[in-house]
Formats: structure tokens, C-alpha cells, sequence
């Protein structure tokens, strides 16, 4: 039986004392008589009150008052003031970044609910904690559960709140139209229920969302327009996220000018000292990172390898693998800043550790979900086979009471008809299951190297990375990037190929938008404005075809980036691919850029990347047709090869 007085009695009043106390930042010696005086469920509800009083404030401090909540309420052995205490240890305990510990107390929570209301909180933070552990199918149906029971209730501000939430579910994905889909859902359901404030928190997770799509200028707008009237005094929790995306915003636009690096380095700054304030352990390690980050597009090694150095010190105390892996990226490109050699060699395996163990969690993610899947959908065939042999359990019964000898003779008949298919039904059922299994098995292991050999392709990209640090010719420098961009044009087909549902074949659209936005990123001219485009709907390609093509794009593109637009500001960049109804594909590689020189010949065309074109069109058995329309095209007709048994 759930007792459930003593903590509800108490509450506002303890709550009001506890927020006065903190508010005074004198809360010691006055929370240690009130300690020292309360006892059982006042006691509880007295911890369980400054918990919440310092969470965003102080997580530390916030976890030892929900701990010794509760303790207290295991030693009453009272129900309801145990998942008081569970669910704010696991708030507490997900704030300062312990998302494995978070996870079990949010579990208990679940199983200790004890209505309506108390079960939907249980479940939206359990979601929570998910998501801050990547696993985002868990997050997203605990979301949709508890979006239910909102809706149940008749509750329209909780369920915006679990729009609001499943929006980062989708941010994780990399869903990002439909986590501003569902975050306008919230805004106007956050607007029906009269409340302003969390209407701007919408418009701030749509900048995040802005952000992570690099539309930066939209989601500096999206973040100011959201903070305007507040005060950083009352509610700096919202001025540490702010501050934190502003750095992370002007630090990205850097590379296109580096005029933005006093405005990244003011909000990084800023973000550090709030974080500081709040003893926010995994935001002071991510502030870290953001501050070596922007030093680092400044060349100011030092102090980047002291950010990135005090990241990783964080980082490996709490196990956040993510945050080690960014962390020990700047500090190697720091070392090799300052000819540090001596931790180089150590922190560039740590990295291809990290990095191998997110990746397997990530693949081990993807297999348990299907898993999952495969699971629920054998439950459902069991439930629809029982039910079908209940069906047919009514209708014997009905003929045994009555039918007369007849039909006794016929049900002895049936009966052994019945046995006789029921074992050739097992037989295949075992058939079936076999099967089953050997082919998730070989997706399984398709997947597993596909994502191997793009791993491999990464670490191979690292090296070259940093062998090019060590080499003063230009040249040089500048053909181990040519280099980098080949492996990576191909470690992309196998990171795509491991992604996708069909194992054998990728879409030419999404991997060429990739590739190119890749590409952009690297080569795009200073101050030049670059657009470029992807035509190729509903075009599949194996992987025989899809590496050469891979390549041949690579160095195309590669080769337009570099000399199509001397002497322009601006320009186009199109790839187009077509297939006609003779299997034979089309594709056209063009710019709007000064075109070919008058002599051109393309007997002249000796340099590596335009031998590795021909090579690899001859493996495709194609043709290449080289023109000016003005700018420079390159037209090329081939076939598809793919693999037989």
C-alpha cells in the first residue's frame, strides 16, 4: 500500500524557506539546525526541497540533499516519498552528467509511480535520460507514452512539453525539419495554455536546430529573439545555454571569416564563467572544448591545448566519451602546434579508441533496435496465431456438444489431420526462424564491415592529417589534402552503405549533396560565394559503381574549387545524373567559372586527378566529353556494374 502524507503537507513551506536560504547564498549553518531538528517525512521533504533548490544552481550539492532524501525515505519505508527522492536523484544526477546512474533511478521512478500524474513525469524524464544517452528510439516512445497520458488529462502544456522534448530526439537523428515541425506544434500549444515563457524556449531549440543544420545567422536571430527580457542574474541556466550556441555559432563561422573571432571568444568565455557558477560539470568540459576550438581557428595553440587539456581532464573523470573524443582532437592539433611530441603518440591512440568505442555503441544501438523490432513482430504473429487457435477451440467446442457419433468420428479424423499439420508446422516454423536468423546475421555482419572499413578509412585520413603538419612545401601539404578527400569520398559510401536499410546500394542525391557539402566546407575560396546544387532522384547505386563515381566526382569537384573561380565572386556548381531507358547513365559536372583556356587540349590533361578520372571511367566503361558552356563541363556516359552471385 502507497502512503503518501508528510511529504505534500510540508512541501510549500519548506520549499519557500529552502529558496529564501539559497537566494542568501548563507544556506549552511541555517540548513544544518533545520536538518539537525527535521525528522521522517519532514526531513525527506526538507532535502528533497534544497535538492530542487540547487538543481541548475549547484548539481553537487543537488545530489547529496536527493541522496540523503533518499536514504531517509528508504529507512520509513514509505513508497511515495521513495520515488520523490528516486526522481529527483536521477534529475540530479543526469544534471552533473552521471547518465549511467540517472538511468536506474529513473527506472525505479517508473515502477514506483503512483498516479496519473507521477507516472507521466516518471516516464517523460526516463525519455530524458535516453536521450542523453543516445538511445533514441527508448526516448522517443517513452515521450509518446507520456504524450498519451498528457493528452488523457487533458493536459496541454505537458504535452508540449514532450514535443519540446521529442524535438532533441529528432535533433539526434539528424531529423532536423522535424524537430522544427514538432517545436511550432509546442509553441502554439505552449500559446493556447498562456504561457509566454516556454513559447521562447521553442524559439530557442529552433535555433539549435538552425544551428545544426549551419544556418548560423538564422540561429543567432532565433537565440537572441528568445532571451530578450530576461535577466542573467535571475536565470542563468538559459544565459549559460545562450551563451554557449553563440560561441558555438560565431566559432563555426570563423572559418568564412575570421572577423567573427572577438564574438566567439566573448560568449565562450562568458558560457565558461556560467558554468563555473552553476558546477555544471559536463557543460564546464564542453565549454572547454568550445574555447580550445575557437583558439585553435586563431592558431593560439596554448591556450587551446589548456582548454582542450582541462576538457579532457573532465571528460575522463565522467566517462563522457563524446566529449573526450572533441577534447583530445583540438589537444593533438595543439601538440603538433607546438611541437609537444612527447603525449602525441598516446593521445592519437586514445582518440582511435574513443572513437572505435562510439562507434560500437552506435552500431550495438542499431542492432539492439532491430532486435526490437524483430521481437515486437514475433510477439505479434504469436498473439495472432493464438488467436487463431482459440478461434478454432470455439467452433470444436460447439460441435462436440453438438454433433452425434458422426462428428466423433470426424474430430478423430481432424484430430489427426491437426497433428499431422501442426508438426509439418513446426518443422517449418524452425525453417523459417533459421532463416531468419541467417539473414540478420549477414546484415549484421555487412554492416559491421562496411563500418570497419570506413573506420579504417578514418584513422588513414588522421594520419595523413597529421603527417601534412610535419611538411613545409606547399605542395606537398597540399597533395596529402588532395589525398584526405579520396579517402573520405570513399569512407563516406561505406558509412552510408552501413546506414541505410539496403546494404548493397546507397542514393547517389544524398551521398553527392554530402560530398559536395564536404568539399565546400574544405576548398570554398575566402569571401567568394559558391552555390552548388544535386540532381540525381531515385538513383541507387551498388558499390562497384558507386566508389569509382565517388572518386571521379571528388576530383572533378575538387578541380572547379580550385580553379574555376579565380578572379569571381561568386558562382554555380552543378551535378546532375540521369539514366535513360537503356540502363545507360548520364553525368554532367559543371560551373559557371572562366571556362577553359583558348588552347585547351585535352592531350595536355596530365595532372594525377584527371589521369585517375579516365582510369576510373574506363572501369565504369564510359566516355568522357570535356567542353565549355561557358564555364568548364564535363560530361560522362557510363554503365552501372553490378555484383552477381
Amino acid at each position: 500500500m502507497i502512503v503518501k502524507t508528510g511529504l505534500h503537507r510540508f512541501s510549500l513551506a519548506l520549499l519557500c524557506l529552502a529558496l529564501r536560504l539559497v537566494a542568501e547564498a548563507q544556506p549552511t549553518d541555517s540548513l544544518a539546525a533545520a536538518l539537525a531538528t527535521a525528522k521522517g517525512a519532514d526531513r525527506v521533504a526538507l532535502s528533497l526541497t534544497l535538492a530542487s533548490a540547487y538543481a541548475g544552481k549547484d548539481w553537487e550539492k543537488s545530489v547529496v540533499f536527493a541522496q540523503q532524501s533518499l536514504e531517509t525515505a528508504r529507512a520509513l519505508r514509505n513508497d511515495s516519498l521513495i520515488f520523490e527522492s528516486s526522481f529527483m536523484l536521477s534529475k540530479s544526477l543526469l544534471g552533473m552528467g552521471d547518465n549511467q546512474q540517472a538511468l536506474g533511478y529513473a527506472r525505479d521512478a517508473v515502477t514506483l509511480a503512483f498516479d496519473s500524474a507521477s507516472r507521466v513525469s516518471a516516464i517523460g524524464h526516463l525519455g530524458s535520460v535516453h536521450e542523453q544517452r543516445a538511445e533514441y528510439e527508448q526516448a522517443l516512445q517513452n515521450y509518446l507514452a507520456a504524450m498519451a497520458i498528457h493528452q488523457a488529462r487533458g493536459d496541454v502544456r505537458g504535452e508540449a512539453n514532450m514535443l519540446n522534448n521529442m524535438s532533441f530526439v529528432y535533433k539526434g537523428m539528424g531529423q532536423f525539419d522535424k524537430a522544427i515541425a514538432v517545436l511550432r506544434q509546442a509553441g502554439k500549444l505552449y500559446v493556447a495554455s498562456g504561457n509566454a515563457n516556454r513559447e521562447a524556449g521553442t524559439k530557442f531549440n529552433i535555433g539549435l536546430m538552425k544551428m545544426e543544420m549551419k544556418e548560423y545567422d538564422t540561429a543567432i536571430a532565433y537565440f537572441r529573439t528568445a532571451v530578450r527580457g530576461l535577466n542573467e542574474t535571475a536565470e542563468p541556466v538559459k544565459f549559460s545555454s545562450y551563451y554557449n550556441n553563440l560561441a558555438n555559432c560565431f566559432e563555426a563561422m570563423m572559418k568564412q571569416n575570421p572577423a567573427f573571432y572577438d564574438s566567439a571568444l566573448r560568449y565562450g568565455k562568458k558560457n565558461l564563467a556560467l558554468k563555473k557558477q552553476l558546477n555544471d560539470h559536463r557543460g564546464i568540459a564542453n565549454a572547454h572544448n568550445t574555447l580550445a576550438a575557437i583558439y585553435e581557428r586563431s592558431e593560439s595553440y596554448t591556450e587551446s591545448y589548456m582548454h582542450a587539456s582541462a576538457a579532457l581532464r573532465l571528460a575522463d573523470s565522467l566517462n563522457l566519451k563524446r566529449i573526450k573524443k572533441n577534447a583530445l582532437d583540438y589537444l593533438i592539433t595543439a601538440e603538433i602546434g607546438l611541437r609537444k611530441f612527447d603525449a602525441l603518440n598516446a593521445h592519437f591512440v586514445a582518440f582511435t579508441r574513443v572513437t572505435e568505442e562510439l562507434n560500437k555503441e552506435a552500431h550495438s544501438r542499431t542492432l539492439a533496435e532491430l532486435n526490437t523490432k524483430y521481437e515486437s513482430e514475433k510477439k505479434e504473429a504469436e498473439n495472432q496465431r493464438l488467436l487463431l487457435v482459440s478461434t478454432q477451440q470455439t467452433r470444436l467446442n460447439w460441435i462436440l456438444g453438438t454433433g452425434g457419433l458422426v462428428l466423433l468420428v470426424l474430430l478423430g479424423f481432424l484430430g489427426y489431420y491437426y497433428r499431422g499439420s501442426q508438426q509439418a508446422n513446426r518443422q517449418l516454423a524452425v525453417q523459417n526462424k533459421q532463416i531468419e536468423n541467417n539473414l540478420r546475421e549477414k546484415e549484421a555482419l555487412l554492416r559491421e564491415i562496411h563500418h570497419r572499413v570506413k573506420n579504417n578509412l578514418q584513422v588513414i585520413s588522421s594520419l595523413l592529417n597529421m603527417q601534412s603538419h610535419y611538411l613545409d612545401d606547399p605542395r606537398m601539404v597540399s597533395a596529402i589534402t588532395e589525398g584526405q578527400n579520396r579517402v573520405k569520398a570513399m569512407a563516406l559510401i561505406h558509412q552510408k552503405l552501413y546506414q541505410t536499410e539496403q546494404l548493397s546500394e546507397i542514393d547517389f542525391q544524398e551521398y553527392a549533396e554530402q560530398l559536395l557539402a564536404h568539399l565546400s566546407s574544405a576548398l570554398s575560396p575566402p569571401g567568394k560565394k559558391i552555390s552548388n546544387s544535386v540532381t540525381g532522384t531515385a538513383i541507387k547505386l551498388d558499390i562497384d559503381t558507386a566508389i569509382p563515381l565517388g572518386l571521379i566526382l571528388n576530383e572533378l569537384i575538387t578541380n572547379a574549387y580550385k580553379y574555376a573561380f579565380e578572379g569571381v565572386s561568386e558562382g554555380t556548381l552543378k551535378v546532375e545524373l540521369q539514366r535513360d531507358e537503356t540502363a545507360l547513365y548520364h553525368l554532367r559536372i559543371s560551373d559557371s567559372g572562366r571556362g577553359l583556356p583558348a588552347d585547351f587540349s585535352e592531350s595536355k590533361l596530365n595532372s594525377l586527378g584527371l589521369k585517375l578520372v579516365r582510369m576510373l571511367i574506363e572501369q565504369l566503361e564510359g566516355s568522357l566529353t570535356i567542353s565549355n558552356e561557358p564555364g568548364a563541363s564535363f560530361y560522362i556516359r557510363f554503365k552501372e556494374t553490378r555484383l552477381t552471385a
